[in-house]
């Protein structure tokens, strides 16, 4: 059964309203977003979750991210964009290793892996590129890595959940003194 994007934000907020708020998060009424906001000195630490554009695939699920940006005003995309960063970037590496596992273990369990449904080409250089479906990451994420989290099932957005209330709280503190 499909997750829409109003569902993956339900089981969020629900999942993490408690790390936001021990990490000085107020929650912000956007229409069709989930986000926080915390004062920053005269600014405002503002994140967001982003549900993936393309929407839902019934064998490979879909996928979501989480972006800080710090600005004078607590209001989603509105900021400088140099003052933006995805969450992966300001992790630590052994919190980007542990996010790579968890994908890992998301993408073995989906049905277009356990069918062998990927599609991929190579480049020029030789290099597969997935076409159709997502595959496991083998070497560890850069810290420039654009990573999505992927989930299909709410067991999955549950294991989200965890991890990133283990760190909300020390990417949001990162964020505020990298763009201080």
């Amino acid at each position: 059964m499909a997750l829409t994007s109003r569902e993956l934000y339900r089981l969020l907020r629900d999942g993490l309203r408690p790390a936001f708020a021990e990490a000085g998060f107020s929650p912000l009424k956007e229409r069709g977003l989930l986000a926080f906001s915390r004062p920053h000195g005269a600014d405002s630490l503002v994140c967001w979750f982003q549900a993936d554009r393309h929407g839902w695939e019934d064998l490979w699920g879909s996928s979501f991210t989480l972006e800080f940006q710090l600005g004078p005003e607590a209001t989603p995309g509105a900021g400088n964009m140099l003052k933006r960063r995805r969450y992966s970037r300001l992790l630590a590496p052994g919190a980007r290793e542990e996010l790579r596992a968890i994908n890992n273990t998301v993408i073995a369990s989906l049905p277009g892996t356990e069918q062998g449904a990927t599609v991929s080409i190579s480049d020029d250089s030789g290099e597969d590129i997935v076409v159709i479906g997502v595959v496991t990451t083998r070497v560890p994420y850069h810290a420039d890595d654009d990573i999505w989290m992927r989930y299909r099932s709410a067991d999955h957005v549950d294991l989200w959940v965890q991890f990133l209330a283990q760190h909300v709280g020390a990417v949001a503190d990162r964020m505020g003194t990298e763009l201080a």
